[in-house]
């Protein structure tokens, strides 16, 4: 039996917020242990992604303390999405596809681990649930 993907999906979803500092989310992804945070809208809607990359990219590029820039300057623009009950090796074939192979977006299946990423503001891109599932919180 193939692995789910929501198998092996965090509940509850650790997210950061558009009007959220880059210190705020850096924070979140130290204390739970992860290099990505979906970005939610006011609305509970998934907007993008924010890796630990786009954190330290937009520290230097901006040459601002964390703290007094956004996450909204610093995240993703494109959202590739999968069903959590789609299997764990189509969930890597979008990553693939989407050139996603370094971004700290981690699937994790038995002894192996997938990680997807991107290279640049324009091309970034994630794997998330699609939202008119469940929602942001079984991302």
């Amino acid at each position: 039996m193939e692995m789910r993907v929501k198998q092996c999906m965090s509940k509850p979803a650790v997210v950061c917020h558009l009007d959220d500092t880059l210190h705020e989310a850096a924070k979140r992804m130290w204390e739970n242990d992860c290099g990505a945070l979906p970005v939610i809208t006011t609305e509970g809607h998934v907007a993008a992604m924010l890796t630990d990359r786009d954190i330290c990219m937009a520290a230097y590029t901006q040459g601002h303390p964390l703290h007094a820039l956004k996450v909204s300057g610093a995240m993703s623009r494109t959202v590739y999405a999968c069903s959590s009950d789609d299997s764990v090796e189509a969930a890597e074939r979008l990553m693939r596809d989407h050139r996603t192979d370094d971004r700290p977006q981690r699937i994790r299946s038995r002894q192996r681990h997938s990680l997807g990423s991107s290279s640049g503001p324009s091309d970034r891109a994630a794997v998330r649930e699609r939202p008119d599932e469940a929602g942001y919180r079984n991302l």
